[in-house]
């Protein structure tokens, strides 16, 4: 197979390619026009994190994708926000969830991502937020059967299914972090509701603050070692 030479396509659709040929594309057309510290840049860090969820996404044999970087590295914007566009716009027919430490956390992630899919939606992907389902915590696409949930952690998804599940921070702070009673009703949750509710070859995003070794990414990673 030979790669596709982009410069033989029309200007046109080489133009919308770029714009949406991954997350990270995306990021950076979206906030194109905002100021200067506002904009989404393409680090190499983060470009490097975009190829592993591209690869997560497409491949079946890696369906799960663990992002330790520093805080305030903008790896939550990426993750939480244009790759849960991305998917979506390419994938309109499948169920995105956002799992944040709080339901609040988690509803801010759903509105910003209801309000650029409101405002891109139809340019990039053709379209449109479902007026009669649209709310920070709940919205689907319109005319299609997919959407997006988020929730807490420890919250309910009862009738829900999951093909990309994002679960950003789920732990608060490191005092939390340090409880092992909460460490164990996150596994718990975790193992009893948000994997039951994983699709066949659903894709599941984890990125989290590192304060305890026997956090969920320890205790995944404990699990499958």
């Amino acid at each position: 197979m030979t790669d596709l030479d982009l410069t033989k396509l029309d200007p046109e659709i080489r133009e919308h390619l770029q714009k949406v040929a991954t997350p990270a594309h995306m990021a950076a057309y979206m906030t194109q026009q905002l100021p200067p510290d506002a904009k989404w840049l393409p680090f190499r860090h983060l470009m490097y994190v975009n190829e592993r969820l591209i690869e997560a996404i497409t491949d079946d044999d890696e369906r799960f994708v663990n992002v330790a970087i520093s805080v305030r590295a903008g790896k939550s914007e990426l993750i939480s926000i244009y790759t849960a566009l991305w998917y979506l716009g390419m994938y309109p027919d499948r169920q995105v969830v956002i799992v944040s430490y709080s339901e609040d956390k988690a509803k801010e992630w759903g509105g910003r991502t209801m309000a650029l899919f409101q405002e891109f939606g139809k340019e990039l992907f053709g379209l449109s937020v479902d007026s009669n389902n649209a709310s920070k915590t709940a919205w689907s696409i319109a005319g299609h059967k997919g959407g997006l949930r988020a929730v807490g952690v420890n919250g309910a998804l009862t009738g829900r299914a999951i093909d990309l599940g994002i679960i950003d921070d789920p732990i608060k702070n490191a005092e939390e972090a340090n409880s092992e009673a909460a460490r164990n009703a996150q596994w718990e949750w975790y193992t009893t509701t948000f994997r039951t509710r994983l699709m066949p070859g659903g894709t599941v995003l984890l990125t989290m603050a590192r304060w305890h070794e026997d956090d969920l990414t320890g205790r995944i990673q404990a699990n499958t070692d």
